[in-house]
């Protein structure tokens, strides 16, 4: 595979807690050797059980990279790779799959050859596009100047809005089930760079218990 694709063996195709840390110290290591040392990590997630573990959790903070977690049934509206990425990959890998198989006597995909499609593809779709706007489109952008129509739909009038920590209610409802406990480990290091500049943070009372969260989070 071509730098910066890696095949990891053993690991079934699926992230798990352990590998969602590897995954964020791979990512670090190639963030700092391109940016320097002093580089800021922002990690882009969707709310998946291995994701917001306390462990996961408490191993991006050691590491200062910060998670940003895209709320529970919304990857369809706000995670890049859905909205803008999957079509155009999944349409590259099928046409290397049927050049393979066309150029195989018995229209066959050889063994172990969908591994280097897989990366020529992620190569073609991922590597050397520039997604820079695909995420400005989604509001990851200071101001949200270029917010996709779809996404503006459901925004609330963008007025600025005060720098604070989730109540557990909004918590419950952005990671679509109750996680005790995980508050400190998701604000720390927001609220470090508000120090840093100088940034208020406003507290929210909390008005519901947890049972009323978890009321929520059935509904």
């Amino acid at each position: 595979m071509l730098h910066p694709i890696q095949v990891w063996e053993g690991t079934g195709g699926w992230v798990n807690e352990y590998l969602f840390t590897q995954l964020i110290r791979v990512l670090r290591q190639a963030v700092r050797a391109h940016r320097g040392e002093d580089a800021r990590v922002l990690l882009i997630v969707d709310a998946a059980t291995q994701h917001i573990s306390k462990r996961a959790l408490a191993y991006a903070a050691r590491m200062r990279v910060y998670l940003l977690l895209i709320p529970g049934q919304l990857t369809w509206l706000l995670q890049a790779l859905d909205v803008y990425v999957f079509r155009g990959f999944k349409a590259c890998l099928r046409e290397r799959h049927a050049a393979q198989r066309g150029a195989s006597a018995r229209g066959v995909l050889p063994k172990h050859v969908w591994i280097p499609l897989v990366g020529n593809a992620i190569e073609q779709t991922i590597v050397r596009v520039d997604h820079s706007l695909a995420f400005a489109r989604l509001g990851c952008e200071v101001g949200m100047p270029r917010l996709r129509p779809s996404v503006l739909e459901y925004a609330e009038p963008l007025a600025e809005l005060p720098v604070r920590p989730l109540t557990s209610d909004e918590l419950c409802v952005t990671v679509g089930r109750m996680r005790v406990g995980i508050e400190a480990c998701l604000f720390n290091g927001p609220r470090r760079i508000a120090a840093e500049r100088g940034i208020g943070i406003h507290v929210v009372p909390e008005e519901s218990q947890a049972e009323v969260c978890l009321d929520n989070c059935r509904s």
